[in-house]
C-alpha cells in the first residue's frame, strides 16, 4: 500500500509540488553505528543501581579524602572502616542517603558527597520493523530513542507511532514519536532496565498531504480520523492554498481511484472521515492579476506596472533611457487581451513615439495588456522560431530574449477552435560536432502552460519548430443537395456516418410525382474520377490523330489517302465528342420505400458534395449515335429498341449494329443481344447506336477504339437520359 501511495502521489506532485516522502524517518538519517557509554549527563535521582555501577565519595571535615566503589555481582559495595552496604534495586537518591547516613554515624565530623561514575552497560533487544534488528549494549540511563538509533531506527515499513516497552513478557510503555516530532514531548520515551525488549510493529494507515501545506509527506494514522487532524499533523495549510477547493482521491480496490472536491471553509470539508491511502491534495490560489501591465524585453525596468484609466505606451516609455543599447526601435509588439478573452497582438511603430512631438504615435494601453521590446540582434539577423498547424497566423516569428512557448502562440494569434490543446509537438534541432543537424521531437503539455506552469511554458530555443495539432474528430461543415421530386428540395448539412434514408427522411420524403427509377446520385470524388478517364482519352486521341496526319503525308496512293483521310475525320468526330462530354460523377443506385431502403447496399454512406436529383417521370427515350436523326421519341409502353431505331431513320451505313446498347434510366447500361426487340424500353432511356470500328481499324491505332466509343457513348447518354442537360 505505501508502494502504491508513494507512485500515486508522485503522479500528483508534478502537478502540485516535490516529491512527498513518509514523515519522520529522516530522524534516524543519520544513526550512529556504535553506541558509548553515556557519562557526562546528570544522573537523574530515580536511577535504579545495579551491579558495574561506579560510585565517587568525597570526604570533608575532619577528614579529607576521596574514595571509588564499585557495585559488585552481589550488589553491594565495600565502604573501608564501616563494611559493605547493600544498594542493589535502590535508587540513586536512596543509595546517597544511605551511605550519607552509615558514614555520618559510625566515623566522628565526617561528612560526604555522593556522586556516579560510570555507569553500567546493560542489554536490550531491539526487534520488529527496524533496520538492525538485534541484541544490543547500551548505557544504564538510555531510552528507548536511544536503543532504536543503535539499531539503526525504524524502517520505512515500521510504524513510529506504536513502538512497545516489554519487559518481562509485559508491555510497559507505548512511544509516538509523532509526539516528539511535531509537539516536542519526550515524557514517554522511558528509560530502559537490562533485559528490555523494544518491539517496532508495521506501519499502520497512511494518508499523504500534497501541495499547499507547511509540510507536505505521508502521514502514519494513529488517532486522526478527518481531514482537519490531518491539516494539522501537516502544520496546517499556507497562505497562499485554495481552501475552497481541495480535493481527496481515494483509492478503490474494485473501481481505482476516484477524487472528491472539499470546501475547506465550511466544517463539512474539514470534518469529511479519511481512509487508509487517501492523498489530500491542497492546489495553489490562481495567480491571476488585474489592472496590471507587463513590460518585458529590451527595457531598463521590465516587470509589471499598475494599470489606470488613460495609460499609454508613452507613459511606460518616454524616450530612449528607458531602452537598453540592444532595442529594436523600428516596432514593439503589444499582446492584448480582448472584452472576448482572445488574445490580439499589436505591432506599434516605436521610434515615432521616441521623436519630439511623439504624443500624435502614443497609443492607449489596456488592462493585461503585454509590451514587449524586441533585441536588435535578434531581428537582424533574427534568430527565427515557426509555429504551424492550428493556428491563426502560422508562420516564421523572431526569437525574442526569454521567449516561451505561449509568447510564440499568442504571436501566431493563438490556437484556432479546431485546435487540440492537451498537447502540442515542438521540434527542435542541434547540429552535432558541427557536422550534422539531429532533430528531436518532443510534446508538452498545453494545458499545463497556459494554467502558468513554467515548466510546461518552456524556453524556446533558434528554429524551434512548434505544430498544434488538429482534434482528431473534427469536420468542417459538410453539405448535399437533393432536387427533384422530394416535399423539401435544398441543401443540407450531414454528420458523419448519415446515411442517404436519412436525406431523404429530413426532405420530407417522395412526392407523389417521384420516378425512383431515374433518380441520380453524384459523387464530387467520383466526378473527378471520371473526368480525369475522358481528359485521358481525348489526350490520347489528339495524339493518335497528330501521328496519323504525319503518316498520311508519305502516302502516294490515291485510294489509301482517301481512305487515311476520312478515318482521320471520324477519329476528330469522336475527339470533339470526348472534349465536350462532362463527367456526372454518377453513381447507380437503385431507390425504394424508405423502410425497405434502410439496412441494404443502396443506403449508402453520404459525403459532403454529394447530389441527389429525383425526377418526374420522363416522357421520352434517347435514340443517339449512328442513326440518321438524333433524336427524342414519345415513350410508348408497346415499342421495343428495333421500333424505336427506325423511328429514327435507323442506322446508317457506319453503324455497328451489333453492339446497340441501352443507357437506362437508372443508369445501369444493357447490351441489346439476341435481337433488338427482346430488350424492355423504359422512360428515360437512352438507346446508343455506336460507329463500326471498320475504319477505326484502318488506323493501325494502338488505341482500343470499342472502349473509346464506348466511354464517350455512356457519359453523352447518362447526361442526357433524363433531361439533366
Amino acid at each position: 500500500l505505501r508502494n502504491i501511495l508513494v507512485e500515486k502521489v508522485g503522479e500528483n506532485s508534478r502537478k502540485i509540488g516535490g516529491e512527498l516522502k513518509q514523515f519522520g524517518y529522516d530522524l534516524f538519517a543519520s544513526s550512529p553505528t556504535t553506541f558509548a557509554p553515556v557519562t557526562d549527563i546528570p544522573i537523574p535521582p530515580e536511577y535504579v543501581l545495579g551491579p558495574g555501577d561506579e560510585l565517587k565519595l568525597q570526604y570533608y571535615g575532619s577528614r579529607n579524602d576521596s574514595l571509588t566503589l564499585i557495585v559488585d555481582r552481589e550488589g553491594v559495595v565495600e565502604l573501608p572502616e564501616i563494611g559493605t552496604i547493600s544498594v542493589a534495586g535502590l535508587s540513586f537518591q536512596e543509595t546517597k542517603a544511605l551511605l550519607s547516613q552509615n558514614i555520618h554515624e559510625k566515623l566522628i565530623g565526617v561528612n560526604v558527597s555522593v556522586s556516579m561514575g560510570r555507569l553500567r552497560s546493560i542489554r536490550v533487544f531491539v526487534l520488529g520493523d527496524v533496520r538492525h534488528p538485534g541484541s544490543y549494549l547500551v548505557s544504564g540511563v538510555s531510552t528507548m530513542s536511544n536503543a532504536l538509533f543503535v539499531a539503526g531506527g525504524v524502517s520505512k515499513k515500521g510504524s513510529l507511532r506504536h513502538i512497545y516497552l516489554k519487559r518481562k513478557g509485559q508491555v510497559k510503555g507505548q512511544l509516538d514519536l509523532y509526539d516528539f516530532l511535531l509537539h516536542g514531548d519526550s515524557s514517554k520515551d522511558q528509560r530502559l532496565m537490562p533485559g528490555d525488549v523494544i518491539f517496532v510493529p508495521p506501519v499502520g494507515k497512511l494518508v499523504a498531504v500534497a501541495g499547499e501545506v507547511v509540510r507536505p509527506a505521508i502521514y502514519e494514522l494513529r488517532n486522526e480520523h478527518n481531514v482537519k487532524q490531518i491539516l494539522a499533523l501537516a502544520g496546517g495549510v499556507t497562505a497562499t492554498a485554495d481552501i475552497a477547493h481541495a480535493q481527496i482521491e481515494r483509492l478503490d480496490g474494485k473501481q481505482g481511484a476516484t477524487r472528491f472536491d472539499l470546501d475547506l471553509r465550511h466544517r463539512a470539508g474539514q470534518s469529511m472521515r479519511v481512509r487508509n491511502g487517501d492523498l489530500l491534495m491542497l492546489y495553489r490560489i490562481p495567480d491571476v492579476h488585474h489592472n496590471m501591465v507587463t513590460l518585458q524585453g529590451q527595457v531598463k525596468r521590465p516587470g509589471d506596472y499598475g494599470f489606470h484609466k488613460g495609460m499609454t505606451l508613452g507613459s511606460l516609455i518616454r524616450s530612449k533611457e528607458d531602452l537598453l543599447k540592444d532595442a529594436y526601435l523600428d516596432y514593439v509588439l503589444i499582446q492584448r487581451t480582448m472584452p472576448d478573452r482572445s488574445l490580439k497582438v499589436l505591432r506599434i511603430p516605436l521610434r515615432p513615439l521616441l521623436q519630439k512631438g511623439g504624443k500624435k504615435a502614443d497609443v492607449a494601453l489596456q488592462d493585461e495588456d503585454k509590451i514587449v521590446v524586441l533585441a536588435k540582434s535578434a531581428i537582424e539577423p533574427m534568430a527565427q522560431v515557426y509555429v504551424g498547424g492550428e493556428v491563426v497566423s502560422p508562420g516564421r516569428f523572431p526569437l525574442t530574449s526569454g521567449m516561451r512557448l505561449l509568447d510564440l502562440l499568442m504571436a501566431a494569434g493563438g490556437p484556432t477552435e479546431r485546435a487540440y490543446l492537451k498537447q502540442v509537438e515542438i521540434t527542435r534541432y542541434q547540429v552535432i560536432d558541427g557536422e550534422k543537424r539531429h532533430s528531436k521531437h518532443f510534446v508538452i503539455d498545453l494545458k499545463r502552460a497556459m494554467a502558468g506552469d513554467d515548466e510546461a511554458n518552456i524556453l524556446l530555443q533558434p528554429y524551434d519548430v512548434l505544430n498544434i495539432r488538429r482534434i482528431s474528430n473534427w469536420r468542417n461543415v459538410e453539405v448535399v443537395e437533393v432536387r427533384g421530386e422530394v416535399r423539401f428540395p435544398g441543401r443540407y448539412p450531414i454528420e458523419e456516418g448519415e446515411r442517404l434514408s436519412s436525406l431523404i427522411e429530413r426532405a420530407g420524403g417522395y412526392t407523389h410525382d417521384a420516378y425512383l427509377g431515374a433518380a441520380v446520385f453524384s459523387r464530387a470524388s467520383l466526378r473527378e474520377e471520371q473526368q480525369k478517364k475522358l481528359d485521358e482519352i481525348a489526350r490520347q486521341l489528339e495524339g493518335e490523330i497528330a501521328r496519323l496526319e504525319t503518316q498520311s503525308a508519305t502516302l502516294t496512293d490515291p485510294k489509301a489517302v482517301a481512305q487515311r483521310q476520312a478515318s482521320i475525320e471520324s477519329a476528330k468526330k469522336i475527339l470533339q465528342q470526348t472534349q465536350e462530354a462532362k463527367a456526372t460523377g454518377r453513381l447507380v443506385i437503385q431507390l425504394r420505400d424508405l423502410q425497405a431502403m434502410k439496412g441494404t447496399s443502396f443506403d449508402i454512406g453520404l459525403k459532403d458534395g454529394d447530389s441527389l436529383y429525383i425526377p418526374k417521370r420522363p416522357d421520352a427515350v434517347l435514340v443517339m449515335g449512328q442513326v440518321y436523326n438524333n433524336t427524342a421519341l414519345v415513350y410508348q409502353e408497346h415499342l421495343d429498341v428495333d421500333d424505336y431505331i427506325n423511328r429514327a431513320g435507323g442506322p446508317t451505313r457506319l453503324a455497328d449494329e451489333d453492339h446497340i446498347y441501352i443507357v437506362h434510366a437508372s443508369g445501369i447500361v444493357e447490351p441489346v443481344k439476341g435481337g433488338w426487340s427482346r430488350t424492355k424500353v423504359l422512360p428515360g432511356d437512352a438507346i446508343v447506336v455506336p460507329e463500326s470500328l471498320e475504319q477505326f481499324n484502318a488506323l493501325q491505332s494502338a488505341l482500343d477504339w470499342s472502349k473509346v466509343l464506348y466511354q464517350v457513348g455512356v457519359a453523352l447518354a447518362s447526361m442526357k437520359t433524363i433531361g439533366i442537360l
